[in-house]
């Protein structure tokens, strides 16, 4: 099991961006002039989100049992995606608000979308659930966090930061289940 220094409680199902980009979001994040009042996502922590279920909502060996049949399932696959701009939430969970780059959708049939789309209708046919309820992020706005921010600032703060992340193209092979500070990885048709 890796770890993943940010920690969160609950397993989440995500794919981490590469290190090299990881690495470069944080460092021109930390270049900004007014990061001393962000706190940034560290190296090694961006991720987006696919699935996210609280404490207790799912057992984590049988998720791990379904995410290595899946993996295996995936023979050639791949996902791609483009990162692009720059957005703000209001209000997160921490009452702060998050800085985030848009993720759109690659191709039609491997982009994150189809992924994530497929990834749900496992897990709600080894459930014996609809998958369209754990589809819950049908109105959720696919992203990478880079930082959270007081509420009070404004949005024209993050201006500098939007032509930072132009059309950045993605493709992987990975994802990931993250458990706290715990994760493991998943290869399409091999599990690392």
């Amino acid at each position: 099991m890796l770890t993943f220094k940010q920690s969160k409680s609950g397993l989440m199902v995500a794919l981490l961006l590469p290190d090299h980009l990881s690495r470069y979001i944080f460092s021109k994040v930390q270049d900004a002039p007014f990061t001393s009042k962000y706190k940034i996502i560290q190296p090694g922590d961006h991720h987006i989100t696919l699935l996210y279920f609280k404490d207790g909502e799912i057992n984590i060996e049988l998720l791990d049992g379904i995410l290595k049949e899946f993996s295996y399932d995936l023979q050639g696959y791949y996902t791609d995606f483009f990162l692009d701009g720059i957005g703000k939430f209001d209000k997160s969970e921490d009452a702060e608000d998050a800085i985030f780059i848009p993720v759109y959708n690659g191709s039609p049939d491997y982009g994150i979308i189809a992924f994530q789309q497929e990834l749900c209708v496992r897990i709600g046919f080894a459930l014996n659930v609809r998958y369209d309820l754990l589809f819950r992020y049908s109105k959720y706005t696919p992203h990478v966090t880079v930082a959270y921010i007081p509420s009070e600032l404004e949005y024209d703060y993050i201006e500098e930061l939007s032509d930072i992340f132009v059309g950045t193209y993605i493709s992987t092979e990975t994802f990931s289940l993250i458990n706290g500070k715990e994760r493991k990885d998943y290869k399409f048709n091999n599990v690392l």
